[in-house]
C-alpha cells in the first residue's frame, strides 16, 4: 500500500491537507466542549440543577444484570483462581462468545478467530496500531462518534467522513464511498447501528460497499462496529453478519458495555472472518499479547452473563423500547424539533428549528450550546459528531428520565425563541 501517495478527495484536498483541517476542527470542537464542560461544572459546584439530555451511562437507568449471579461467579473465580495468560484472551470466554453468536445471531464465529480486549476503544487502538501506518487514512461514517478521530490523530492517521444521507434517515450511500477511496485508505469503518444516528446498514448497501472494496487493487479491511446491535427499534434487523460470510477481510467489534449494560467491567472483542484472520490474525494477536489488559475476573464474569442471563437482554430491550417510544413522543410534540427516528442505539438526532418551518441560521451554534449549558441543559451538539449541515443539530439520549427531558426541552425552547427574535444572550 502506497501510504505516501498524495490523495485527492472530492474537494480537491490532499491527505495531508485534510489532516491539517481535521486537527483544526478537533481543536475547535475541543474548545467548544471545554466551554460547555466548564459551564456544567460551575452549575454543579453551585448545587444548581442539571437537565442531562445526553446521558449514555446505562447503570441505574436500564435493568442491571443479577448481582447475585455476578457475586456467585466472582466467588467461583477466586476459589478456583488459576491465571493462564492467553494472547487472545480466555479460551472459555472465547468459546462462550462464539456460542452466543451462534445462538443469538446464527453466526459461525469460531473461538480461534476471536481476540478479547479491554474494550471496543482498545480494539480500535490495536487496529490503528497494527493495520494503519502513520500517514494513512481510515474512512468513517459521518456523523459518527468523535473518539475515532482522537485515536487516529494520536496514531498520525487521518479520518475521512463519508456522509450519511440525512434526507433518507441518515442511511449509508455506497456510491458516496467511491470519491473517498484511494491508496492511502488503510481501513473502512461501518458502525451499525451508528452512533448517534441509529442507522443500520442495509443488506444491499453492505454488499455494494464490499463489492466496491473488492474491485480495488488494494484491499483495506472492513471494520464493523456493532456495539449497539442488541439495542434495535422496530422491525428491521441488523444484517451486517452477511459480511462475515464473504471472502473479503472483515473485522467485527463488540463488547459487553452496551449489550449487557456493563461499561465498568471492561470487556470487548474483535471477531475476524476467515479472510481477515489469514491476513491480520497473527499481527493482531501479537499486538494484544503485548497488553493483555482485559482482566481474568471480567472475562469470567462475561462467561457467567452470557451463559446464565438468557432472559436478561429481553428485559433490557423491553425497558429500552418503552424509553424509546416515550422519548420520541416527547420530542415529536415540540414543533421546533425535527427528529430522525433511529433504527437502533441509545441516541436520536434532531434538528432544532426555532420557527418550526425553516432551519436556523441566526447566531453562533457553539454559543447556543454553551448558553444552554449555563442554563442547565446538557446536550451534545451535532458538530461534536461531524454534522456540518446548516442549522442547529443535537443528539438526544433515549435514556433520559421523563421529567429531566421535559424540563430540558422547556429551557431549549425558551432559548430558541430568544435566539430567533434576537434577544441578548442570558449567559
Amino acid at each position: 500500500m502506497d501510504t505516501e501517495a498524495s490523495c485527492e478527495s472530492d474537494d480537491g484536498m490532499s491527505g495531508s491537507g485534510r489532516g491539517a483541517v481535521l486537527k483544526e476542527e478537533m481543536k475547535q470542537m475541543e474548545a467548544g466542549h471545554n466551554a460547555i464542560a466548564q459551564a456544567i461544572e460551575l452549575r454543579r459546584s453551585k448545587g444548581l440543577p442539571l437537565h442531562d439530555l445526553s446521558r449514555v451511562d446505562p447503570i441505574g437507568v436500564l435493568p442491571s444484570f443479577s448481582a447475585e449471579l455476578l457475586i456467585e461467579a466472582s466467588r467461583r473465580y477466586f476459589l478456583n483462581r488459576d491465571y493462564q495468560a492467553d494472547p487472545q484472551g480466555s479460551g472459555e470466554a472465547r468459546r462462550t462468545i462464539s456460542e452466543w453468536y451462534h445462538v443469538n445471531h446464527q453466526l459461525e464465529l469460531t473461538p480461534e478467530r476471536i481476540i478479547i480486549t479491554a474494550s471496543t476503544s482498545e480494539s480500535y487502538q490495536l487496529l490503528l496500531q497494527s493495520l494503519c501506518p502513520p500517514g494513512s487514512t481510515i474512512l468513517v461514517p459521518s456523523p459518527s462518534y468523535p473518539l475515532l478521530d482522537e485515536f487516529a490523530l494520536q496514531r498520525g492517521v487521518s479520518t475521512r467522513g463519508v456522509p450519511l444521507r440525512r434526507h433518507a434517515q441518515w442511511r449509508y450511500a455506497p456510491q458516496s464511498f467511491e470519491g473517498f477511496l484511494d491508496q492511502s485508505v488503510a481501513a473502512v469503518v461501518l458502525v451499525s447501528p451508528n452512533n448517534p444516528t441509529g442507522t443500520i446498514v442495509g443488506a444491499d448497501e453492505l454488499i455494494a460497499i464490499i463489492n466496491l472494496l473488492k474491485a480495488l487493487p488494494y484491499r483495506p479491511p472492513l471494520i464493523i462496529d456493532e456495539v449497539f446491535a442488541q439495542a434495535l427499534h422496530g422491525e428491521e434487523r441488523t444484517c451486517h453478519y452477511l459480511a462475515m460470510e464473504t471472502d473479503y477481510p472483515v473485522i467485527l467489534l463488540n463488547g459487553i458495555s452496551k449489550s449487557f449494560c456493563a461499561p465498568d467491567l471492561k470487556v470487548g472483542w474483535m471477531g475476524l472472518n476467515e479472510a481477515a484472520w489469514r491476513q491480520y490474525g497473527n499481527t493482531l494477536v501479537y499486538a494484544n499479547d503485548l497488553l493483555l489488559s482485559c482482566s481474568g475476573l471480567s472475562q469470567s464474569l462475561t462467561v457467567a452473563m452470557m451463559r446464565e442471563g438468557g432472559h436478561y437482554q429481553a428485559t433490557v430491550n423491553e425497558s429500552l423500547a418503552l424509553r424509546y417510544r416515550r422519548t420520541l413522543k416527547l420530542l415529536g410534540e415540540r414543533h421546533w424539533l425535527r427528529v430522525s427516528s433511529p433504527q437502533g442505539g441509545w441516541m436520536a438526532m434532531a434538528e432544532l428549528v426555532p420557527d418550526g418551518h425553516r432551519r436556523s441560521t441566526v447566531g453562533n451554534d457553539e454559543q447556543f450550546f454553551e448558553c444552554a449549558a449555563k442554563e442547565g441543559v446538557v446536550l451534545h451538539p451535532g458538530y461534536f459528531y461531524g454534522v456540518h449541515e446548516p442549522g442547529l443539530w443535537g443528539a438526544f439520549s433515549l435514556l433520559s428520565d421523563e421529567h429531566v427531558l421535559v424540563g430540558g426541552l422547556d429551557i431549549l425552547e425558551e432559548l430558541l425563541t430568544e435566539r430567533l427574535v434576537g434577544a441578548p444572550d442570558r449567559g
